[in-house]
């Protein structure tokens, strides 16, 4: 608990490997991991991204704290969210419903580079799939960034 509360930017990825490699870890659930989460939200997906982990209801205050991520978004950062997503709803890797990605989603819409989202595997594999219905929560994501996007493209016309 001491390490998260305290943890320094030198030390980030180092308490994240540590954490991935205890996903069970009590600190999950302490709060002082909360505030540990919404510094360092990106450190930890990318470590989870390494290690093939899905978050489970025990991470669930990762999403909390990427939905609180009110600040441009790096690439990995959203590239990171859109895997986990896609373990949870598009391939059932992960213990939670895709639908808990919702407004985690929704933040990434509004604060992603809309570009960055070109390159994305999930993305194209989403588009490119048959699915009999569509999940809700990846379509609002994607209305948003078209939408962005579409904004961007008319006042740079104008």
């Amino acid at each position: 608990d001491a390490a998260v509360l305290h943890g320094a930017d030198e030390h980030a990825d180092a308490i994240a490997i540590h954490l991935c490699a205890d996903i069970h870890h009590r600190a999950w659930s302490s709060l002082s991991m909360n505030a540990f989460l919404e510094r360092y939200a990106q450190q930890v997906l990318r470590c989870m991204r390494k290690s093939g982990i899905a978050i489970g209801h025990e991470q669930e205050g990762l999403l909390r704290a990427l939905e609180n991520h009110q600040h441009p978004w790096p690439a990995e950062l959203l590239h990171g969210l859109l895997d986990q997503y896609r373990k949870a709803a598009l391939t059932g890797e992960a213990d939670i419903p895709g639908w808990h990605y919702s407004s985690a989603l929704q933040t990434a819409a509004r604060f992603c580079r809309p570009a960055d989202l070109v390159a994305d595997a999930t993305v194209k594999s989403y588009l490119q799939g048959a699915y009999r219905s569509r999940p809700r929560e990846m379509e609002d994501f994607l209305g948003t960034v078209r939408f962005r996007a579409q904004m961007a493209t008319h006042f740079a016309a104008s």
